[in-house]
């Protein structure tokens, strides 16, 4: 476990993590999220805009989640195709 002292939003936190170039992507894209939600200068974040940066980090998480599940739909649809091809070519050398 690593720990690393970070800038998000204008303000440095002390973060711990298995690895140290996931924390510092994950960091960049946080400050990166709330810049571009909040502005690029860092102001105070009340519960408002704290629910709105989880709101949108929550919409965010399930498109990934979405596409992940209609690539792996797209995914078994090849496989069956490939699985009938195999059958196929089994039953043609059977002959």
């Amino acid at each position: 476990m690593i720990e690393k002292e970070l800038e998000i939003y204008g303000k440095k936190y002390r973060l711990r993590a298995e690895d140290e170039q996931t924390l510092i992507k994950v960091a960049r894209h946080l400050d990166s999220k709330m810049r571009r939600l909040f502005g690029d200068q860092p102001q105070p974040l009340d519960t408002s805009k704290l629910f709105s940066l989880a709101l949108n980090l929550a919409e965010e998480l399930y498109h990934l989640q979405e596409e992940k599940e209609k690539e792996k739909k797209e995914v078994e649809k090849e496989l069956e195709k490939i699985s009938a091809q195999l059958s196929e070519l089994e039953t043609l050398l059977k002959i």
